[in-house]
């Protein structure tokens, strides 16, 4: 029933949106956390290289075959990509893919939804990160959501006004943190990364 659902609402958005363009692996679970070992992508279409990145991530992680992306192109745009990674998680992938021809990247459960900058529109800072077991457990933190990821960043005095969203990654213990202030988002990244590596901080 909920696979139902997300295909309504991925056809909804193709009605209303004729740039639109819809990259689909699957038709059930979660986001995964699966890694990229290589993705060499040299000048293109934004379309083709979220085809190209989903492809890799299938190759080395069949989870990855649910996992649907939404591409709304820009009228008129030739955004076009080039990009040389390894051992990147899918989600890094297709943020690095997004910031470098001016799109933001929203999650909406198993959908990745990639879509064109609003001219005016102030540059968001993003910020991705994996939490280790350790440091969820020195976070309190037994289920990741929203609510406790929010909880756990403002024990650490990280000043919530300046964090646009914080959207935990289905299916892992990822976060992924967005805010117009990049010095903010940055010191949050930067504070659970050292907790990642063993430093004991906040609560």
């Amino acid at each position: 029933m909920k696979s139902r659902h997300h295909l309504i609402l991925a056809l909804l958005l193709l009605m209303l949106c004729p740039h639109c363009r819809s990259v689909k692996g699957g038709s059930d679970g979660g986001l995964p956390d699966t890694v990229i070992p290589t993705l060499v992508i040299k000048d293109a279409p934004i379309t083709q290289a979220v085809q190209a990145a989903l492809a890799e991530a299938r190759r080395a992680d069949p989870r990855a075959g649910a996992v649907s992306v939404i591409v709304q192109e820009a009228p008129g745009s030739a955004a076009r990509i080039s990009v040389d990674l390894k051992n990147t998680p899918l989600i890094e992938a297709l943020h690095l893919m997004a910031a470098s021809c001016h799109y933001r990247l929203s999650l909406q459960n198993h959908a990745v939804e990639l879509h064109p900058q609003r001219p005016g529109t102030p540059e968001r800072e993003t910020a991705y990160i994996t939490l280790q077991p350790h440091t969820l457990r020195h976070l309190h933190i037994s289920t990741l959501t929203e609510a406790t990821a929010r909880r756990a960043l403002q024990s650490l005095k990280i000043d919530l006004k300046k964090i646009d969203s914080i959207v935990p990654v289905p299916g892992s213990a990822a976060l992924l943190i967005q805010g117009s202030d990049a010095d903010e988002v940055r010191k949050a990244a930067a504070i659970l990364d050292l907790m990642n590596r063993g430093l004991r901080i906040g609560p």
